[in-house]
């Protein structure tokens, strides 16, 4: 009987991991750099975007390039949409990057230019 015993404490005997290891934390609370670009050849806009708690912000930038930053979860929707303003022709590109890398872009120019792009954080889009 005394084998048995022993071989059931060596099964609960594994090591556990405290707070202070270096585990990476699980997907779910895992954060993500994702930057809102707005490039083009256009002197103004109105941008729409989605923050880091998902609210829609509103903004009329007078300076291009423009840019933002926020931390994200994975599956945090993303979405920006910039339309020039003003009667100059022009073009703009509007871009989401993931830790630095394109996820999502869209371009648009002429007299109505709009580009918008949107996706989830952190999940690449088929093409």
């Amino acid at each position: 009987m005394k084998p048995i015993v022993v071989a059931v404490v060596l099964l609960f005997a594994q090591p556990m991991s405290g707070p202070g290891d270096d585990e990476e934390p699980p997907r779910s609370r895992r954060t993500y750099s994702v930057e809102y670009v707005v490039e083009g050849t256009i002197k103004r806009a109105s941008l729409s975007y989605l923050d880091d708690g998902g609210g829609m912000q509103q903004r009329e930038v007078t300076k291009i390039p423009w840019s933002v930053s926020f931390e994200m979860r994975r599956e945090t929707e993303v979405y920006i949409r910039a339309e020039k303003q003003g009667s100059d022709g022009g073009d703009v590109t509007v871009r989401i990057l993931v830790n630095g890398n394109e996820y999502w872009r869209s371009e648009a120019s002429g007299a109505d230019t709009i580009a918008t792009a949107r996706g989830e954080c952190c999940i690449r889009p088929t093409r």
